[in-house]
């Protein structure tokens, strides 16, 4: 396998755990983890490249995608693979040097187009019948990190 240079991943339950809390006032708060905002860091210190790609919009996502320093934000996507495609185009690679992280049923065909489709421990049992391979943690909760230590580990990034 090519080096992975795009490490691209959904957002609600899979850089959160899925929980959307909004108050009274309306305003929406999310939780993530900061070993996985850690692990996004450190994959773009190494050269790659990190984007969000998130069916639901929110502001919440590109708060934390500026805080992070992902400049690649695709908040409300109707057309996930599309947009995959695109960027991938984009920066002149192949599928094969994509990695893809979702949980649910609009992930599925980001996960089977990329080179390595990885779902997170809770994610839904379709999803997790067309990864490559499948987190020990669950979204929001380590996942990512999880992802990223194995891509380095195994020379992949």
């Amino acid at each position: 396998m090519k080096r992975i240079e795009l490490l691209a991943m959904d957002v609600d339950g899979t850089l959160t755990d899925g929980g959307i809390y909004i108050s009274a006032g309306g305003e929406e708060t999310k939780r993530y983890d900061v070993k996985d905002g850690m692990a996004i860091v450190n994959f773009m210190k190494r050269g790659g490249t990190v984007a969000l790609i998130s069916g639901r919009y929110s502001k919440v996502t590109e708060l934390r995608a500026s805080e992070l320093g992902v400049n690649y934000v695709y908040n409300g996507s109707s057309d996930k693979i599309g947009d995959l495609k695109a960027l991938a185009e984009s920066m002149g690679i192949t599928e094969d040097q994509v990695a893809y992280v979702g949980d649910d049923v609009n992930d599925i065909d980001c996960l089977v187009w990329s080179g390595m489709g990885i779902v997170v421990a809770d994610g839904t049992a379709r999803t997790k019948a067309v990864a490559d391979w499948i987190t020990s943690a669950p979204g929001g909760r380590g996942a990512i990190r999880e992802v990223v230590d194995r891509l380095v580990a195994e020379g992949l990034r």
